[in-house]
């Protein structure tokens, strides 16, 4: 039985779905604003200056959502948890955007999470 816990349990839903589901984000001409596009298919505009994306979790609930979360996982500008179990982040976490996913290490130092 593993003590680490799961990535859905211990993250709040956002941030959990943010790491494990199939997206990609997109760069635009603007180095703060992306394309997300999400594993329903669909492509969200997230602009990470401003804080906010074209999806109705962003625009009608008010929150960061997942696609936000996803761009500055992707970009290395939010940390991913020293536990979370990286056979189960999305493999196309980080690709085509500046920048680079970040991992906490044991130690509470940083890496660069590795393909």
């Amino acid at each position: 039985m593993s003590t680490t816990p799961s990535i859905e349990s211990s993250l709040n839903k956002r941030s959990a779905s943010a790491l494990t589901s199939a997206m990609v984000v997109l760069p635009t001409d603007d180095s703060e604003r992306f394309k997300v596009v999400s594993d329903s298919g669909r492509i969200y505009a997230v602009d990470l200056r401003a804080g906010v994306c074209d999806c109705p979790d962003c625009l009608h609930r008010g929150v960061r959502c997942r696609h936000i979360r996803r761009a500055e996982y992707a970009r290395g500008e939010r940390t991913i948890p020293a536990w979370v179990d990286r056979s189960r982040l999305d493999p196309l976490l980080g690709q085509h955007v500046s920048g680079a996913p970040r991992i906490e290490r044991v130690d509470g130092t940083t890496e660069v999470l590795e393909a």
